[in-house]
């Protein structure tokens, strides 16, 4: 938890630790700052599409005549609390091992409920980031950094709390355990004593943009005019914060491009095919093999985002970024985005086909 007051340097610092994923030029400063590759900024994204997440560790059963189930979430239009409990679920399916958040772009509703909110309001479906936090990093080791000016119930989950004054970093987490238990919360008799495991979701390849015409308008915008359909989006990846140029826009739009055609990109198809898991993580891969299968050779058109991803970033460190591109096309201003981005990415195209596999499926019955 990083606390202080205004203007003392909390979210620049929140800010550095999210470009620490990235190499930077020796004697410019920002070499000092190194984070893991795997590190994930996250915000609210009002108005966001949603494609068949399970939600259900922070949205519960939806109200209205048909009770919305959340199990496998999907919407074209989100509010600020589910597109967070989206974007949350959706980096730990990709692998993020650090999760960043500030107070200023979170829906206040996501991260706390206070007491005289709770004793008001009987029923919520909500169930807020403070009462998961702990949980979430026992049972997936995925830790979290909150930038924090007003919620001071933080007090009671945070491991380490740091003060940013003068823009100066001071440890005061001796200081903040001693407020907590002078001025006792509610927290720790709400908190989730387990977080389910994140299961894999598979992605339709032939559901992204192959015959589509991309155009990136700048920095985290990309129109996409669907031939097929004669129909046309906008992919908003503004909330992507970790990507700092358009030329890594650029690259995610030709990365989902070749992901679409991966039947005809025999290359990419054989290195999907060879894919046989992470084995840094024995338990996502586990979920990973069984949830991908090998029936009927289907891999062509299903297959694991997760795998997709970290295969596509394998064959661009071997071959380079014109492997994302059409035979015969060259694309000089192209920059290397993440594995965990194209995700991210696939995840807010509205066109795009992502759904978990059953048990019937599971049994040998691929998803149609």
């Amino acid at each position: 938890m990083i606390a202080g007051g205004g203007f003392h340097g909390k979210s620049t610092l929140l800010d550095a630790l999210a470009h620490g994923c990235y190499n930077h030029v020796p004697g410019n400063g920002r070499e000092f700052v190194v984070t893991s590759e795997k590190i994930v900024s996250l915000q609210s994204e009002d108005g966001r599409s949603i494609r068949n997440v399970d939600i259900s560790p922070f949205i519960g059963q939806l109200p209205g005549t048909d009770k919305v189930t959340t199990d496998s979430f999907r919407t074209e239009d989100a509010s600020g609390s589910t597109s967070m409990a989206a974007s949350v679920v959706e980096a730990l399916e990709l692998g993020a091992d650090t999760l960043l958040f500030d107070e200023d772009t979170c829906a206040t509703n996501f991260l706390i409920r206070d007491t005289r909110m709770q004793r008001l309001v009987k029923s919520d479906p909500i169930v807020p980031l403070i009462y998961n936090i702990r949980a979430m990093l026992r049972d997936t080791g995925v830790s979290s950094i909150l930038v924090i000016g007003g919620c001071g119930d933080y007090c009671d989950v945070a491991d380490l709390v740091l003060e940013m004054r003068d823009y100066l970093c001071y440890d005061i987490t001796e200081t903040a355990r001693k407020i907590a238990a002078e001025i006792p919360s509610t927290v720790t008799q709400h908190e989730k004593a387990s977080f389910p495991r994140v299961q894999p979701r598979h992605i339709h390849l032939p559901s992204l943009p192959e015959h589509a015409k991309l155009a990136v308008r700048r920095l985290g915008v990309v129109d996409v005019a669907h031939a097929a359909a004669h129909a046309q989006e906008t992919l908003d990846l503004r909330a992507l914060s970790q990507l700092v140029s358009a030329s890594q826009t650029r690259a995610v739009a030709s990365a989902l491009k070749a992901l679409a055609g991966i039947v005809q990109n025999h290359e990419l198809l054989h290195a999907l095919q060879r894919e046989a898991g992470d084995s840094g993580d024995s338990a996502a891969s586990a979920d990973e093999a069984r949830a991908e299968g090998t029936h009927g050779g289907r891999v062509k058109q299903w297959t694991t985002l997760r795998k997709a991803t970290r295969v596509l970033s394998r064959e661009i460190d071997e071959r380079g970024l014109d492997c994302v591109m059409e035979d015969g096309r060259l694309d000089p201003f192209l920059a290397k985005p993440r594995a965990i981005d194209v995700g991210l990415a696939i995840n807010r195209l509205r066109s795009a086909s992502l759904r978990y596999v059953t048990a019937h499926e599971d049994a040998g019955e691929r998803p149609q």
